[in-house]
């Protein structure tokens, strides 16, 4: 089946959304008023199905967010944010990080076997490719706690709500917030005893089971959330010389969550998880092979992660708050890659990652602000060691220590004008010590270093809100992300007795103005912004492929854009929307990357579409009382995107695509059965490249879901 997708089915897919929405409108306006004081249906957090329609709203309901550290309604927030509800989590199955980005304006990704291998970025920001594991320009926030970008594929079950920062946002998510943040609330532990179990199954080997219990543990003082997760599928290869399909992936996970509340004035969260993955899906295909793995040895990764995290809140006054933020990761990963027909490596990784955040938020009067600092500290252990045309072993330790102190605060000027400035200071040490021994060249060579890399993030915000469904936003904010070292020494490994080199640190300058509205008596939701953003020193990395020798650049970079989403809830049962990206993102000077090739000024970057667009429409109603009590669904998602480079050097473009995705459930209080078909169409296309090799995107999949209640 041919890879490209004609330039008319990309049309096709931003037409269907402006048509949508035009019918949207034009339908809304013939539609009767519906009282304000109506609430959008949403998934209750207990994970339970929606409400009956029968007392259903049409209006759409204001969505509440934490992503300046409070609760504030999402409408007066002067960010942009794409808010993922309980109830879109629930209506659209979103189980991962590509759930996420595909729900997502202008967040793009080049997705690996999972989170930890993939390449994230916004509005055409971000790291071309980490040059560590620790490296990013997204910062990821669980219930407040950092969470490495690389283990959050863990975290999307029994989740109320995922907010995404698009923009620099290291005034209060730190250093690698260069591009934008991520936030995750977890449902809470209940004070009432409920829970649930699921089963799944599907096409492709998916099977799996999970489920939550919750309630109190001592009245009134400690309530608790235990969280389950058993997940089995197929991959997506097929290993020509062993004759067989290649790629399984088993998942198991469980997260435990305690809410303690000590008096009036002080309370503790306490998160305890840990997870386990058995992953052999990290082959990668011939570019010209699609799925088709050549080779003998089987690339795999094992990996367990255990997390701690934990919130000590302390009312201080009636207006001042005390947060003691703690956080605490430990992986275990041992992986084996192939990176050519004639070089194989097996790499085993121990990290641990600490973080503590001492923050003070208050209000008085017209003023809302935080301040605090922030620390933490980063430890890696290497060992790597390759066999074939190319031998050596590689032992030794990383090590990244970071001070950050910080302060936001907004101020009411008028009664619908407010003005935001935060800054934030920052200091990361890294160091690295690192032998390899060269059997291929017979020597052996250390890399010892350490250096100091000093910046800061800012943002300057104003917020218009004439009337309260209509906000009108502009902002300046800096980003910056620390300099560094490559992941492991590469230099030494080709057969050079030098020392790798470190890359400098990048900024980001980003302008923004934006619009968020209501219109026709709340029943229609419209979202906008056009931005432009100029970095400094983006962090480029070429490879030479046949000796895998890394090479590093800073490049300049520029990149603008306009974003578009909406929603509209037609009547009690039907719900459309959907959202349009525009990115064009380009470097602003020539980078001569050594083999890999040479990228010249006004190329665009890599994994960046310039147009990607989603289009949705949900159906929900109620069975008739004479058949059964429950409430039946269908949602439809259409999705597509302009084609993108996988590289910087522009060697190899993916191809334009569009998906559909299909859900059809019905509910109950007791129960509810979901069936899906994701990939509607089987569309064939690339979901990453990188080194001439390519992995194949998710096939089209038939699936079943049953949840019991209790």
């Amino acid at each position: 089946m041919p890879l490209r997708l004609r330039k008319n089915r990309l049309v096709s897919g931003v037409s269907a959304y402006a048509v949508l929405m035009a019918l949207a409108g034009s339908a809304l306006a013939q539609s009767p008023d519906i009282p304000d004081s109506a609430t959008e249906t949403e998934a209750q957090t207990t994970g339970q199905p929606p409400p009956s329609t029968a007392s259903a709203p049409t209006v759409l309901a204001p969505v509440e967010v934490t992503a300046r550290k409070r609760v504030e309604n999402a409408q007066e927030v002067p960010i942009s944010i794409t808010t993922i509800t309980a109830g879109d989590i629930q209506d659209t199955g979103l189980e991962n990080m590509e759930d996420v980005v595909r729900l997502t304006p202008g967040f793009n990704a080049m997705h690996g076997a999972q989170s930890w291998g993939s390449t994230f970025n916004v509005r055409g920001v971000g790291s071309l490719n980490p040059g560590g594991h620790e490296d990013g320009s997204i910062s990821a926030y669980v219930d407040g706690i950092p969470v490495p970008m690389g283990q959050l594929d863990t975290y999307y079950l029994d989740i109320d709500q995922v907010e995404v920062l698009r923009g620099p946002q290291g005034t209060l998510y730190g250093k690698t917030s260069q591009a934008g943040a991520i936030n995750i609330t977890t449902v809470a532990p209940s004070d009432t005893f409920e829970g649930r179990l699921g089963v799944g199954i599907g096409t492709g080997g998916t099977r799996g089971i999970d489920g939550v219990v919750s309630g109190p543990i001592l009245k009134d003082r400690l309530n608790g959330r235990l969280v389950f997760d058993l997940k089995s599928e197929d991959g997506l290869m097929y290993a020509q010389d062993l004759g067989r399909d290649l790629g399984d992936v088993d998942r198991a996970m469980v997260r435990g969550t305690f809410d303690a509340t000590w008096n009036d004035r002080a309370s503790t969260r306490l998160s305890l998880g840990y997870d386990v993955l058995d992953n052999n899906d990290q082959a990668l295909a011939e570019r010209k092979d699609y799925d088709k793995f050549m080779g003998v040895f089987e690339p795999y990764e094992d990996r367990t992660h255990a997390s701690l995290g934990m919130t000590n809140t302390f009312d201080l006054t009636d207006n001042v708050t005390l947060n003691l933020v703690t956080g605490a990761h430990l992986v275990d990963l041992e992986y084996a890659s192939v990176p050519n027909a004639m070089i194989t490596g097996i790499n085993k990784d121990g990290e641990t990652h600490f973080s503590q955040e001492v923050r003070l938020d208050g209000t008085a009067n017209r003023l809302d602000w935080t301040a605090g600092g922030f620390l933490s500290q980063y430890h890696r252990d290497i060992d790597m060691k390759t066999t074939g045309l190319l031998s050596f072993v590689d032992s030794g330790e990383q090590e990244i220590s970071s001070q950050a102190i910080f302060g936001e605060a907004t101020y009411a000027v008028l009664d619908d004008v407010k003005v935001t400035t935060g800054l934030r200071l920052n200091r990361d040490n890294k160091s690295i010590d690192e032998t390899v021994v060269n059997n291929t060249y017979g020597f052996t060579h250390t890399m010892d270093e350490d250096k100091a890399f000093y910046g800061w993030n800012g943002r300057v915000a104003l917020a218009y809100t004439p009337t309260k469904t209509d906000t009108f936003f502009a902002s300046i904010s800096r980003g910056y992300k620390a300099g560094g070292f490559q992941t492991n020494h590469s230099t030494a490994m080709s057969g050079l007795q030098e020392n790798t080199p470190s890359f400098d640190s990048t900024t980001s300058i980003s302008y923004e103005v934006g619009y968020k509205g209501f219109f026709l008596d709340e029943r229609l939701n419209i979202e906008g912004s056009a931005y432009y953003i100029s970095t400094s020193g983006e962090q480029v990395l070429g490879y030479d492929t046949t000796t895998y020798k890394g090479i590093y650049h800073n490049v300049d970079a520029e990149s603008m854009g306009l974003e578009l989403s909406s929603r509209a809830r037609l009547t009690e049962e039907l719900t459309l929307g959907g959202s349009l990206a525009y990115t064009h993102a380009y470097i602003t000077q020539d980078a001569d990357l050594g083999v890999s090739g040479f990228a010249s000024a006004g190329s665009e970057i890599p994994n960046v579409p310039k147009v990607a667009y989603t289009v949705f429409a949900e159906y929900r109603d109620d069975l008739p009382e004479s058949l059964i009590d429950a409430s039946w669904f269908v949602r439809v998602d259409f999705r597509g995107q302009t084609g993108r480079w996988f590289d910087i050097t522009h060697d190899y473009r993916g191809d334009s695509f569009a998906t559909t995705d299909l859900r059809l459930g019905l509910d109950t209080d007791g129960w509810s059965v979901n069936g899906y078909v994701t990939n509607v169409t089987d569309e064939k296309y690339y979901a990453y490249g990188m080194l001439n090799r390519v992995r194949p995107a998710e096939e089209r999949e038939f699936g079943l879901k049953v949840n019991l209640f209790f």
